[in-house]
């Protein structure tokens, strides 16, 4: 097992010295470890048994399921004799069998147990509500939220459960966020509300709004039903700007632990990690038909075909991604979650970042959603659609242009002679088949220049190609030498 960081050992300190307590480390920094470490401490003192782990489902299964290349970070963070004492199991929302059966076994341990569950399912009154209250039921358990602005919005049904129900019922409660207030100083109250409202000392989010921004209140109603004067409750606030903002950092960082990449050149120098996400109904149906019968049909009268075997293996992918080509040649898009989950990556990273996809109709989809998320400037693209002029100009903002925090590119034009070490997150939205692809990519952000640990997330559909792919590029294996007679088949299924 590698040595802790010095970081992480101060992590560890604070969260030991806290029952209430965020850490608001950077991606890639690892936060993580110190969360286990304290747990395992905890249970040692009797002061906990359990750990329950809410994250976004797109990443909460890396926290107990993992393989050979990269372990669960349960396994990656304990001793095979603390791993064998842990029970632990996820909640799936379309769970089979032995996968319920792991969750009832789970329910009745009495060892020190361990649940992760997506904080999507606690969107509405549901069996996942009900499991977690049963889990925590007469138990000394820690509550972790990580990537804790899942809750930022005080309005959310889920923020009102957990607030309301859940909190106070553990002994010990962790926020784990890169940056906890991406959007305003608002997103900080149901945050550290969690934790414990006496942190910010106010017990409502109205007191707090008062206390900490510049509100009016609006009368949106049409000019002739304003006669009558309407109550003060039924007028929607605008907030015009932010005050006692050195107040409030004071309060939430004396129960904070903050730590950036630029402060940790203890790190190794690559981090990876994966994103799940999930498939769409239309979607999943779409991919399924081109992996069985190399034929999916996109809608009435409206077919996609595969000639040959690397063209099926290529038109699934672009299922995977929102769009195939169709017989007569034109491109159909089809509904996906992976644009919305670059943008919730984004979200939680306050540093510039590099997206890859080998597909030009994918790139242009992105850079359109980016620039609608976080402004115009803050996007720029790098593929054969652009003009010499503008691809050179967009690798010079990147670099030097602080506005500029995104550049989308495709392997095939971005790999080699950039320099983007302004860069220290790389996203692959999808990877092409090319091994070379893949490492030269890397090594636009990782290269001389770069001062930072850089981390690598691969969005990956688990149950597809998009897992063995991944694991053939990251292993350096050339794609050609895996696709050798039956090969190909365990491909497809």
């Amino acid at each position: 097992m590698e040595p802790r960081y010095h970081h992480q050992i101060t992590a560890v300190k604070h969260l030991v010295q806290n029952d209430s307590f965020a850490l608001i480390m950077e991606q890639g920094t690892g936060k993580s470890r110190p969360v286990i470490d304290d747990w395992l401490y905890r249970v040692d003192k009797g002061l906990a048994q359990d750990l329950v782990i809410l994250a976004p489902k797109g990443c909460y299964l890396n926290w107990i399921i993992g393989n050979e290349d990269t372990p669960s970070e349960l396994d990656r963070w304990m001793t095979p004799e603390e791993r064998g004492n842990i029970q632990a199991a996820p909640w799936i929302s379309s769970a089979n069998k032995s996968q319920l059966l792991a969750l009832e076994n789970l329910s009745y341990a009495k060892g020190p147990r361990c649940l992760v569950m997506n904080i999507e399912a606690l969107n509405t009154k549901s069996k996942a509500r009900e499991y977690l209250l049963r889990f925590m039921g007469g138990r000394k358990v820690i509550g972790v939220i990580d990537e804790s602005t899942t809750i930022a919005h005080e309005s959310a049904a889920r923020t009102k459960f957990l607030l309301r129900e859940v909190s106070h019922r553990f002994v010990a409660r962790r926020i784990l966020s890169g940056l906890v207030a991406p959007e305003s100083p608002m997103d900080l109250y149901t945050q550290y509300h969690y934790l414990d409202w006496r942190i910010i000392g106010q017990r409502s989010f109205i007191a707090f709004r008062n206390r900490y921004a510049e509100v009016e209140l609006i009368d949106y109603r049409p000019a002739h039903l304003r006669a009558e004067p309407l109550p003060t409750w039924k007028m929607a606030p605008k907030i015009l700007g932010y005050r006692n903002l050195d107040e409030l950092n004071q309060l939430i960082m004396a129960k904070s632990y903050r730590v950036t990449k630029d402060e940790c050149l203890d790190l190794p120098p690559k981090v990876y990690e994966f994103w799940d996400v999930e498939l769409t109904e239309e979607q999943g149906r779409i991919y399924r038909q081109m992996r069985d019968i190399a034929t999916a049909q996109l809608k009435e009268g409206l077919y996609s075909t595969a000639s040959m075997k690397l063209d099926q293996l290529g038109k699934m992918q672009h299922i995977l991604c929102g769009h195939v080509r169709n017989e007569d040649g034109t491109l159909t898009d089809i509904e996906e979650n992976r644009t919305q989950a670059v943008v919730d990556i984004l979200h939680q990273h306050a540093g510039k970042a590099i997206i890859w996809c080998p597909w030009p109709h994918a790139l242009q989809k992105i850079e359109n959603r980016l620039r609608k998320e976080f402004g115009d400037g803050s996007t720029v693209g790098f593929w054969g659609e652009h003009s010499l002029d503008d691809r050179l100009e967009a690798r010079d903002r990147i670099q030097n242009d602080d506005a500029t925090r995104f550049i989308i590119s495709n392997q095939s034009v971005g790999k080699f002679g950039n320099t983007w070490t302004s860069c220290n997150l790389v996203i692959y939205f999808a990877n092409s088949f090319d091994n070379e692809d893949r490492q030269q990519s890397e090594d636009r952000a990782h290269r001389i220049g770069q001062t930072r640990s850089v981390t690598y997330i691969d969005l990956r559909a688990k149950g597809t190609i998009d897992e063995k792919l991944i694991q053939v590029l990251r292993r350096k294996i050339s794609l050609a030498s895996t696709l050798v007679g039956d090969e190909f088949r365990k491909w497809l299924v």
